[in-house]
């Protein structure tokens, strides 16, 4: 049966939204969503050139609270100083980063698959996904989305 919503679109998605994340808090521990995350997720992150736009300080803060995610940076050849933001960043979370560098620039969907195939050598991979080094998509919403 068809019915006609006199809400506009745009109120009315926002409150199946709602609605959603309520029931998925409900059912979480201590109202936090994915509590109980255990297994491990691998972020591909491409750049290329992104010294620039790349928010260290965004990924250094979700390391540091949250267990079981790993970010392979996968650098496409870039030319400014990429590499060097990545190498002290490696430096010191040595367990929950790696970097893949490419000798040339391949292009972002083959740096992606890059980053796939690396991360799917590992055992305890079990959920791969991959975001713009500019965090265009915010990092919680990702794990938010992984369940």
């Amino acid at each position: 049966m068809l019915r006609c919503i006199s809400v506009p679109l745009k109120k009315y998605i926002s409150h199946c939204l709602k609605i959603i994340f309520a029931l998925i808090k409900s059912q979480s521990k201590n109202g936090e969503l994915f509590t109980d995350m255990t297994e491990e997720i691998n972020l591909i992150v491409p750049l290329y050139n992104e010294s620039k736009r790349i928010n260290i300080y965004e990924y250094e803060r979700f390391i540091e609270n949250t267990e079981v995610v790993k970010f392979i940076f996968v650098n496409d050849a870039s030319s400014d100083n990429t590499s060097e933001i990545l190498l002290t960043f490696k430096d010191k979370y040595p367990n929950k980063v790696e970097i893949i560098c490419n000798d040339t620039n391949l292009g972002k969907g083959a740096t992606i698959r890059e980053g796939i195939l690396h991360s799917l050598k590992s055992s305890s991979t079990k959920q791969v996904a991959f975001i713009d080094a500019d965090l265009s998509v915010p990092l919680l919403d990702l794990i938010k989305f992984s369940k």
